[in-house]
């Protein structure tokens, strides 16, 4: 079984949220998901936060709605870990996309003195996620990481925790 977090775009000149995303976080991706494929030639699948709700969709239909791939890091998930990855995904299947705290993540982000005012402030509503969460919730519970984490992880900190997991850094 192979995990591989991508971190994506939207072709459309018209998604002005993603460039927003990619000028603040001053990054060349806007998103950040997950594809599990189970065996070499199966369909892979697609795992994401995205809005309204948190979803599972085919690689085939995730490039249909104008997804485009900026860079990803594959993993190979060994047989103990296997139960691991599938609960931190399914149990976030269905999840509300936070809004609200992206919006207030964007403005944190892109204007920086106001950073460690909003990062102070809990944004966050239960049963509600944005990608960066979903991500960093998949790789704390199938690496085992729990660490002093930010509640509030930008793309910039999963592409470096990817980095770090893959020995890049």
């Amino acid at each position: 079984m192979k995990l591989t977090f991508i971190f994506s775009t939207k072709k459309h000149w018209w998604a002005i949220g993603a460039r927003f995303i990619e000028w603040a976080d001053g990054v060349p991706f806007s998103h950040v998901c997950m594809q599990i494929e189970t065996e070499a030639g199966s369909q892979p699948y697609i795992y994401e936060a995205i809005f309204p709700y948190s979803r599972r969709i085919s690689k085939a239909d995730w490039l249909a709605h104008g997804n485009v791939e900026v860079k990803s890091f594959e993993f190979d998930i060994q047989p103990w870990q296997m139960s691991l990855l599938r609960e931190s995904l399914y149990e976030q299947i269905g999840k509300r996309y936070s809004v609200i705290e992206l919006a207030m993540q964007g403005v944190g982000i892109a204007f920086k003195g106001l950073k460690k005012k909003i990062n102070r402030i809990s944004w966050k509503i239960e049963n509600e996620l944005i990608c960066t969460e979903y991500a960093m919730r998949v790789i704390e519970k199938v690496y085992g990481l729990h660490g002093d984490r930010k509640p509030k992880m930008s793309l910039r900190d999963v592409y470096r925790e990817c980095r770090l997991l893959k020995g890049v850094e």
